[in-house]
C-alpha cells in the first residue's frame, strides 16, 4: 500500500540557503505494492529529496511555500491522509475525465466510450441555483429558468430520459453500465478482467456524475457558465419570416412535421381567437403558411371569429383581418347563444372550432398589480377564464391554447380545465355551473409550459405560460400522449436563443417614422419646457431617498443636471431635450440614479452603452439587471428610455420587438400610447407561433378527423326592414337592401349618407 503523509512544514532559513547552493538533502523513498521505488512526501523535516536530471527546477507549493519536484507536485494534489491501492477501483476526476491510475489501457478504453462523453455534456447540467428534478417525480416541460411541477404522464418521456432545462437529458439514476455489459443479451460471454475493470470505472464515473447532478455542482463538469444573453455564435436574425422558416425547417425532417402536413393536406383548420389584441396567433399562422409555401406545401385555416372589447383594437382587427364575426365581450359569448358584435348587432355564437386561442386577462395575476386576486375570486382574470370554460363546455372546441403571465394560477387553471373536483384550489360551485357534474371525462386534458421570449429568437425577457387543452372525448391516454409530444417540441426542440441585440430591431435615425414621432413629441413637450413646475411626489420621493441611502449613489445629477425640483434640465446634447424637459421630477431623478447605479455597481458609462430604462416604474422596481442586448419585459404603460438616444422607444419599434410585422399592418392614426398598449398586451408571435407549430405537429392525426357538421353562421347584417330605412322626413329608400358591414362596394355618397342615417341605431 502506498500512503501519502501530511504536508511538510516550511523549510528553515538554513535549509533554504542549502537549497539555493544545490545542496539538497535526500528525501526518503518508499516502495509501492510492486516493489518499485515511488517518490512521496515524508512526515519528517520537510527537506527536499533526490531529483532526476529533468527535474532540477523546483515547483513551489502555494499551500506552504515548499519547493516540490514535478513528480512530487502531482502527489501534492491528493487529499491529506488518503490511501490508494491497486485493489481499489480507479478514481476518476469528472471535471476532465483523467483517471488516477497507471493503467493506460483503461484510459484508452474510457476515451472510446462515446456515451460517457455524452453524459458529460456541459449543457445537460444546469446552474447551481436551479432545482434538480427527481426522476421519479412528474415534471413539467418548461422553457423558463426553473422547473414547475405539474401532473405529466410518465409515459410522456422515455424511461431513460428526463425533461430538464428544456432538454431531454439522460436519466443518470436509471442508465448504468449494465446497458452495455448487463443481462440484456443472454448470449454474451462473461466479461474478461479488462472489461470488468472498465465496467467498474464506468460505474464510478456515473456515480460521480449523478452526485454532481444532484448537488447542483456545475463546476465539477465544466467551469464554463451558461450564457443568458445574446448568443453570438448563431447567425444574426431579425426578419420575422426568416424566424418562422427556421422553425419549420428544423421540424420538417426530424420531428414529424412533414408527416403532419400530409395528414392535413385536405383539412382546413377552423380557428377562433379571444382577447388576442393584435391577433398575433393569426399573424403567426400566416407566417407558418408562408414558410410551408416555400417548401411547396400548403397550410390552410379559416378564421371563424374574434372577440375584443377595446374599440381601437376592434378597428385594427377589422382593418387587417376582417373576420366574419367580431364579438365585443367574451363573457357574453360564453354565457349566451347570441352575443353582441362590435357593431352593436346580435348574432349567434358559432361552434365547430378546431383550435381556440385565448389570451385571457392577466390583470389580477400580474406582478405589477399590488392587489392580486385568485382565479376563484370575482375579478377580470377569473371572469374571463370562466367565460372560456363555459364556451368550451357548450361548443367543445377540439383544442384550446391558453396564454397568460407566468405568475397566473396555472395549477388552478388546469384543475378547472380538467374538471378536477378533488383540487382544493377550485370553487366547486364554478365547476358545477360549468361542467354540470363531477365526471372528469367531461373536461379537457391540460398541460402548461413556461417560456421566455429571448429563447425564441427575439431579444426580450418576457416570461409567459402556455397551456394546451385537448378534449378528453378523444381518449385520455391519447390526449396525454399528444400533450407530452407538444410540450417536448415546444419547450425542447423549437427554442433558439436570440442572436441579434435589440438595437438591430430599432428604426434608423433617418427613418421617416422616427422623424415624424420626434417632431410630434417636440411639439407636445415644448410648451411644457417653460412651464415646468414642481409636483407632489411624496410617496415616491421616500422610496428614492431610501434607495439612494442603501446603494450610496450620491446626490449628483450627471444626466439631467437638475438643480432644483421643477427647474430646467440640461441633458447631453444628443439626448432629446423636449422629452427630458416634459418629464416629472420623479422621472428626472430616475434617469440620474440609473446612470449612477450603472457607473458605481456595473462600472460602465450608460451614455455609450445601449440600455433601455423603464422610467414608468420607480427606481427600486426597474433594476436594469438584464444582459447587454436584451430588453426587459414590455408593458402596456411602460416607457423604455434608450440611453444612447435620450428618448423612449417608439411604438413601431416595440411592435417589432414583439415579432409583429408592423410594415405589413394598417395601424391608421393610432397614438403613441395606443401602440405601446398594443405591444405590451400582445402575444409574441415567435412564441405563440412555436406553440401552434408544435400543436400542429403533435395533433395532426386528431385534427385531420372530420368534425361534425356545424352550420356556419351568416355574415353579420342588419335586417332589411322598412322601418330601419325610413328617414325622419318620412321618405324611404326605393330599393332597400341588406346592409353588409364586412364587404366593400362602390356607392354614391348621398346613398351612403342615407344608409348611415338609417342605421344610426347601431351607434348607440
Amino acid at each position: 500500500m502506498v500512503s501519502t503523509s501530511k504536508r511538510p512544514r516550511a523549510a528553515s532559513d538554513d535549509e533554504e540557503r542549502a537549497s539555493s547552493r544545490g545542496q539538497h538533502a535526500k528525501r526518503p523513498r518508499i516502495e509501492n505494492a510492486q516493489g518499485s521505488p515511488s517518490p512521496t512526501l515524508s512526515a519528517g523535516d520537510g527537506t527536499a529529496g533526490d531529483e532526476t536530471a529533468n527535474n532540477d527546477a523546483l515547483v513551489p507549493d502555494p499551500a506552504d511555500g515548499v519547493a516540490l519536484t514535478d513528480s512530487e507536485e502531482s502527489l501534492s494534489d491528493l487529499p491529506d491522509e488518503e490511501a490508494i491501492t491497486d485493489s481499489e477501483e480507479p478514481v476518476l476526476d469528472p471535471a476532465d475525465g483523467v483517471a488516477l491510475t497507471d493503467n493506460e489501457e483503461l484510459l484508452s478504453n474510457l476515451a472510446d466510450e462515446e456515451w460517457l462523453l455524452d453524459l458529460a455534456d456541459e449543457e445537460a447540467i444546469t446552474d447551481s441555483e436551479q432545482p434538480v428534478p427527481n426522476p421519479a417525480d412528474r415534471v413539467a416541460v418548461t422553457n423558463s429558468d426553473k422547473l414547475v411541477p405539474v401532473a405529466v404522464d410518465r409515459d410522456a418521456a422515455h424511461e431513460d430520459e428526463i425533461v430538464y432545462q428544456n432538454r431531454m437529458v439522460p436519466n443518470l439514476a436509471l442508465r448504468t453500465g449494465n446497458e452495455k455489459y448487463g443481462e440484456k443479451d443472454a448470449r454474451r460471454k462473461q466479461p474478461t478482467e479488462a472489461e470488468e475493470r472498465l465496467r467498474n470505472a464506468q460505474d464510478v464515473m456515473l456515480k460521480t456524475l449523478v452526485d454532481a447532478f444532484r448537488s447542483h455542482n456545475r463546476e465539477t463538469i465544466s467551469s464554463k457558465k451558461e450564457e443568458k444573453g445574446i448568443d453570438y455564435s448563431l447567425p444574426p436574425m431579425t426578419n420575422i419570416d426568416d424566424m418562422f422558416a427556421d422553425m419549420v425547417g428544423r421540424l420538417w425532417h426530424k420531428h414529424g412535421l412533414q408527416d403532419a402536413v400530409k395528414q392535413l393536406r385536405k383539412t382546413v383548420l377552423k380557428v377562433a381567437t379571444m382577447c388576442s389584441g393584435t391577433e398575433a396567433p393569426i399573424l403567426s399562422m400566416n407566417s407558418i403558411a408562408d414558410a410551408f409555401r416555400s417548401l411547396g406545401q400548403e397550410f390552410r385555416f379559416e378564421h371563424m371569429f374574434s372577440v375584443e372589447i377595446v374599440q381601437y383594437k376592434q378597428a385594427y382587427i377589422e382593418a387587417n383581418f376582417s373576420p366574419p364575426i367580431l364579438f365585443r365581450d367574451m363573457i357574453e359569448v360564453g354565457q349566451h347563444s347570441k352575443a353582441t358584435t362590435a357593431y352593436g348587432g346580435l348574432t349567434e355564437v358559432p361552434g365547430g372550432v378546431d383550435i381556440l386561442i385565448v389570451g385571457f386577462s392577466c390583470v389580477d395575476g400580474s406582478n405589477l398589480n399590488p392587489k392580486k386576486k385568485k382565479l376563484t375570486e370575482v375579478g377580470e382574470s377569473g371572469d374571463t377564464l370562466r367565460a372560456v370554460l363555459r364556451y368550451a363546455s357548450r361548443f367543445r372546441p377540439r383544442i384550446i391554447l391558453l396564454e397568460n403571465v407566468a405568475s397566473q394560477g396555472w395549477e388552478t387553471t388546469r384543475a378547472y380545465m380538467e374538471n378536477n373536483w378533488a383540487d382544493p384550489s377550485v370553487n366547486l360551485d364554478h365547476l358545477q355551473e360549468i361542467w354540470g357534474n363531477d365526471d372528469p371525462n367531461s373536461g379537457y386534458s391540460a398541460l402548461a409550459s413556461f417560456c421566455d421570449t429571448k429563447n425564441y429568437y427575439l431579444p426580450q425577457t418576457r416570461t409567459r405560460g402556455y397551456m394546451l387543452c385537448i378534449d378528453r372525448k378523444v381518449g385520455r391516454q391519447v390526449a396525454d400522449q399528444m400533450l407530452a409530444h407538444w410540450a417536448f417540441i415546444f419547450a425542447t426542440v423549437l427554442p433558439r436563443r436570440a442572436s441579434s441585440p435589440f438595437q438591430d430591431f430599432l428604426l434608423g435615425e433617418d427613418d421617416i417614422r422616427m422623424i415624424s414621432q420626434r417632431r410630434f413629441a417636440a411639439q407636445d413637450a415644448y410648451s411644457g419646457f417653460k412651464k415646468r413646475v414642481p409636483r407632489d411626489w411624496v410617496l415616491c420621493r421616500d422610496r428614492y431617498i431610501e434607495y439612494n441611502e442603501v446603494h450610496r449613489l450620491g446626490e449628483g445629477s450627471p444626466i439631467c443636471h437638475s438643480v432644483v425640483e421643477g427647474g430646467p434640465t440640461f441633458p447631453p446634447e444628443f439626448w432629446s431635450r423636449p422629452f427630458v424637459a416634459s418629464q416629472t421630477d420623479r422621472v428626472v431623478r430616475h434617469l440620474d440614479y440609473a446612470y449612477l447605479r450603472a457607473a458605481l455597481k456595473s462600472f460602465y458609462d450608460a451614455l455609450y452603452k445601449s440600455r433601455a430604462w423603464d422610467v414608468s416604474q420607480n427606481i427600486d422596481r426597474d433594476q436594469d439587471a438584464v444582459r447587454f442586448g436584451i430588453i426587459s419585459c414590455l408593458t402596456p404603460t411602460g416607457t423604455a428610455v434608450l440611453t444612447t438616444r435620450g428618448a423612449p422607444l417608439i411604438g413601431w419599434e416595440l411592435l417589432s420587438l414583439q415579432g409583429l410585422p408592423s410594415a405589413k399592418l394598417l395601424l391608421g392614426n393610432l397614438s403613441e400610447s395606443s401602440m405601446r398598449n398594443f405591444a405590451g398586451n400582445a402575444m409574441t408571435t415567435t412564441v405563440v407561433g412555436a406553440a401552434i407549430l408544435a400543436l400542429v405537429t403533435s395533433c395532426a392525426a386528431y385534427l385531420a378527423i372530420p368534425s361534425a357538421e356545424v352550420k356556419k353562421p351568416a355574415t353579420e347584417s342588419v335586417p332589411a326592414k322598412t322601418d330601419y330605412l325610413t328617414f325622419t322626413d318620412g321618405s324611404q329608400l326605393d330599393d332597400p337592401k341588406t346592409l353588409n358591414l364586412t364587404s366593400l362596394q362602390q356607392t354614391h355618397s348621398q346613398v351612403l349618407l342615407q344608409l348611415a342615417h338609417s342605421s344610426q341605431r347601431l351607434c348607440h
